[in-house]
């Protein structure tokens, strides 16, 4: 919070000489209304009408609290620079990296933009970078953007199929960091070299060990087996950037309860490293990269109601952003189950939340 309040006091008022309510106070309000869980600019207003007396306590107000339209106006004109250094920090710290793409429901509409493609890291829970695009056709744009702005040596970051592209894979090495891809059709000639690394053949080459995860809850049993094959026996006209390792995960879903009780599915998934690790180290990094949905996904639309939010243009860009800041302070709150109860806290009042996040 503290660096955060420094970055606000930095920032240029680009309103008239004349604006009423301090600019200090609209960009810090705006985050602690976010993270107590008001939603949209009206509610942020509204957060402000309820909250404004305390917020006299430790920051300096106006006369009067903004209207929606004055919370409005601060989205559209806040620094984006601002944004990313209050969710950056000192900078990416050094693993996991997941990046994904989702759309703003309520704000999808023909020709609209609502489509924000984020760098979330695993270890720390937090999004460390958001880039807004075009369209969910777009978000090979949203990872370059991401690659270059986070990446680091000790940084590894994980796509689905749909980041598949030398040109990504490249600016990530570029950067010094390390990628991991899922290969799936986008990349035939690629997915067929793989899969003949992992054939039967001892005569061919040497199989690793595999390793195998048990995994019990809703309902089923799911067996995942994976393992790792040397990739840097592929030979392709045109190679791909850094690669050095394919792995191999294979699930087994058994029914445990109910009419499909002992119905048994199966499915095979397969990476692209740019790194070479055993199968353990595999099963860890194909799991997590499924933590941008539940650790950050999910919780951005089931507490902070992301998918409620029918702002478009520069002001809905902006508050992708500060919900994203806002959920970093919520997980840095000591002593609460998860992010909805923090958050109830920081509604129950402002001045107690700023206390606990310092």
């Amino acid at each position: 919070m503290e660096q955060l309040l420094a970055l606000a006091r930095a920032l240029a008022d680009p309103r008239a000489g004349n604006a009423s309510h301090p600019y200090v106070m609209l960009v810090m309000g705006i985050v602690l209304a976010t993270a107590a869980n008001f939603r949209g600019a009206s509610g942020i207003a509204r957060w402000f009408r309820w909250n404004f007396e305390e917020l006299d306590d430790f920051l300096e107000t106006g006369q009067t609290p903004p209207s929606r339209a004055t919370v409005r106006r601060a989205l559209e004109s806040l620094d984006e620079g601002f944004l990313d250094k209050a969710l950056l920090g000192q900078g990416c710290p050094e693993g996991f990296v997941a990046m994904d793409g989702k759309a703003v429901r309520a704000a999808c509409r023909p020709g609209s933009d609502a489509h924000d493609v984020s760098a979330f890291h695993a270890g720390s829970k937090a999004a460390v970078a958001v880039v807004r695009v075009s369209g969910k056709g777009h978000e090979k744009e949203g990872f370059l953007e991401l690659a270059r702005r986070v990446g680091r040596p000790g940084v590894v970051f994980s796509m689905d199929a749909g980041g598949l592209s030398r040109e990504l894979c490249k600016a990530v090495k570029e950067t010094g960091a390390d990628w991991m891809v899922a290969v799936k059709g986008n990349a035939a000639l690629l997915e067929t070299e793989a899969w003949a690394l992992f054939e039967d053949d001892p005569d061919r080459r040497p199989r690793r060990p595999s390793f195998e995860t048990l995994c019990k809850g809703h309902g089923r049993l799911e067996t995942r087996t994976h393992r790792t094959a040397d990739a840097r026996r592929i030979n392709l006209l045109d190679p791909w950037p850094g690669l050095a390792c394919v792995g191999l995960v294979e699930r087994r879903r058994e029914i445990l309860g109910g009419r499909r009780k002992g119905h048994v599915s199966r499915e095979m998934a397969m990476h692209a490293m740019s790194f070479d690790t055993d199968a353990k180290g595999y099963a860890g990094l194909a799991r997590g990269h499924w933590s941008v949905e539940s650790s950050l996904h999910h919780v951005l639309d089931a507490t902070l109601g992301e998918d409620s939010c029918r702002l478009l243009g520069k002001a809905g860009a902006a508050l992708a952003k500060v919900r994203r800041v806002a959920l970093s302070l919520l997980r840095r709150l000591d002593g609460f189950p998860n992010v909805a109860a923090a958050s109830d806290f920081a509604a129950c009042s402002p001045a107690k939340f700023w206390r606990a996040a310092l």
